[in-house]
């Protein structure tokens, strides 16, 4: 598999569990064989995404950016109890895997089990989020007359 240049090697990674994997291929809409983040010789730091489709596998510099950016949120080992920012979470999503809403449905399961709390931006339409569970504490914002209400 190539990283990126043919000059660069994988030289460790860290394989994500089929718990993961599975949450992966939901969110995305493809049934991913192997999902892990890899480190190459060039840098021993920065970590690169690395999907698997079967016999196939390609990293991060040729995903898409959806793919690329859930790939590594699903990545992070999220402390209990954490407070997590996440900005424009509808960016670089496919719109179908934003209609599938699976990634904010995955977001609100961590949340209950992890005890931790997402705070989320969007600009897509926000109804799509408030069909959620009534025992997931999220903000609604809508519209009405040019003021905006908010409704815990």
């Amino acid at each position: 598999m190539r990283l990126a240049k043919r000059n660069l090697h994988e030289t460790s990674s860290k394989v994500y569990t089929p718990d993961v994997l599975q949450r992966l291929s939901q969110i995305i809409g493809k049934s991913y064989t192997l999902a892990k983040q890899a480190k190459t010789n060039a840098d021993q730091n920065r970590s690169i995404p690395v999907l698997g489709i079967n016999e196939e596998e390609y990293s991060g510099f040729h995903q898409g950016a959806g793919e690329s950016t859930i790939t590594e949120l699903l990545g992070l080992e999220i402390p209990q109890y954490s407070l997590i920012l996440i900005d424009e979470i509808e960016t670089s999503l496919h719109p179908s895997a934003q209609r599938r809403l699976s990634l904010i449905r995955d977001l609100a399961t961590v949340s209950r089990i992890k005890k931790v709390q997402f705070i989320v931006t969007t600009h897509s339409y926000i109804g799509r989020i408030a069909k959620l569970r009534s025992d997931t504490n999220y903000q609604r914002q809508w519209r009405k007359k040019n003021s905006i209400r908010s409704q815990l």
